[in-house]
């Protein structure tokens, strides 16, 4: 008995039902205890049934101003977390936690002045209530990410961990997505970033040891088929498989969802023609696409029962489409 087997499609919802237009400008989605949050630039976030994607309220917002950009996730108990920052001029990076529910107060962890060049993707490992996590922040157009350490919620320092870029490249997009392999301060991470449309990058998936060095890089026919990558991913584990979940994006509206089995991470650069390909690239989702997503851009989640039984992963397009898959643990 291991990983998963047969996988469902539960539902999906395009942008009309979502009722999420370009000119909201949303900027994020995660999948938390209670909630699917599609967090908006302007500072307000949406709440969504995860068991039929229908619209149910919004998020209890601090009373904060003055910041363009807000990205979602979740800690270890799938408490809503978002960040706050303005990407294109600097200052301040807050952090906010909901441990009461969404519909309450949230707590401000911290606010950070000089880190608002964050990236418009985060991760968070470890409970942000109780015991020690870590928030992975990549910094934008750069080669570096920031992770701040948290033991009981309490805010204790902020190293910066580095990354490489693309051959030939000399920074990233604005859009990297930096995801541990698990939640120790020596843990290996990956860091994912799209091709950018302007040139400036190349798109790539790598695993990076905790100083910064590229140990193996996702093979080109794997990480993206014929397309760009959307600079979002995440790490998970289910039923004693560690697996790795990113985004494919074709052109910059249409897209799917891929997971690789990582539990061997020394299979991370199985090549689209080995004969061990279907063990590592073990599941994508059908094809959703969004009305209007000029930065090629979205976001992907997993939430796991409280049980063990099942898995649902979400794929999410800027503007677009919205896509709930359930994997579960029976044998194909």
């Amino acid at each position: 008995d291991y990983g998963f087997g047969y996988t469902k499609k539960m539902w999906s919802r395009n942008s009309d039902e979502l009722e999420v237009t370009a000119d909201l400008n949303f900027r994020g989605m995660t999948v938390t205890k209670n909630y699917i949050v599609l967090s908006e630039r302007n500072f307000r976030s949406r709440l969504y049934s995860k068991e039929d994607g229908s619209y149910v309220g919004n998020v209890a917002m601090p009373e904060e101003t003055g910041q363009q950009c807000m990205y979602a996730n979740k800690d270890a108990e799938g408490n809503l977390v978002i960040v706050t920052a303005s990407v294109w001029t600097g200052g301040e990076l807050r952090v906010f936690y909901w441990p009461d529910g969404e519909t309450k107060t949230p707590v401000k962890l911290g606010v950070f002045a000089g880190a608002g060049d964050a990236a418009r993707k985060f991760n968070v490992v470890g409970s942000l209530k109780s015991g020690l996590a870590y928030i992975y922040i990549p910094r934008a157009k750069s080669t570096t990410c920031y992770r701040m350490k948290f033991v009981d919620g309490v805010y204790q320092e902020t190293e910066v961990l580095s990354f490489p870029v693309a051959e030939g490249k000399t920074a990233s997009t604005y859009m990297p997505a930096v995801t541990p392999l698990d939640g120790t301060a020596d843990s290996d991470f990956i860091i994912v970033d799209q091709e950018s449309f302007e040139g400036e990058a190349a798109g790539y998936v790598t695993l990076v040891d905790k100083n910064g060095n590229a140990k193996l890089s996702m093979a080109d026919g794997v990480r993206a088929g014929n397309g760009g990558i959307s600079a979002d991913g995440k790490c998970f584990t289910f039923n004693g498989a560690k697996y790795f979940m990113w985004n494919v994006m074709f052109g910059n509206v249409n897209g799917h969802l891929r997971i690789a089995d990582v539990t061997d991470p020394g299979k991370f650069n199985t090549p689209a023609t080995s004969e061990d390909i279907d063990s590592f690239l073990v599941f994508q989702s059908e094809s959703v696409t969004s009305s209007s997503n000029g930065n090629g851009t979205g976001a992907c989640d997993y939430d796991i029962a409280e049980d063990g039984s099942v898995c649902d992963v979400y794929i999410w397009l800027t503007s677009g489409d919205l896509l709930k898959t359930r994997l579960t643990k029976i044998s194909l």
